[in-house]
């Protein structure tokens, strides 16, 4: 369809629906819980129960964003295996 984008999850790789090129770049943006368009679609996507997987056409799927402690454990982590070999 023209002007619309079939979007997706690029954590899960799950289709969620199809948006316009606009909502497409900025959905994923949305730090709402509950009270905007935005967050309706991502709690209930309309293709969710379709569990559709977007092509990655040849691409490595990107891992999850790790949490605060996740990247304080894995420089820690780092830290000390530099210290180890130096």
């Amino acid at each position: 369809m023209r002007g619309e984008r079939v979007d997706h999850d690029h954590r899960t790789g799950f289709v969620r629906g199809f948006l316009c090129n606009w909502c497409n770049g900025r959905v994923d943006h949305c730090l709402h819980v509950d009270g905007c368009a935005y967050a309706r679609y991502l709690t209930a996507p309309p293709a969710a129960a379709l569990k559709i997987r977007y092509p990655n056409r040849g691409r490595r799927p990107r891992p999850p964003a790790l949490n605060a402690d996740e990247r304080r454990a894995l420089r820690a982590e780092i830290a000390a295996q530099e210290e180890s070999s130096g």
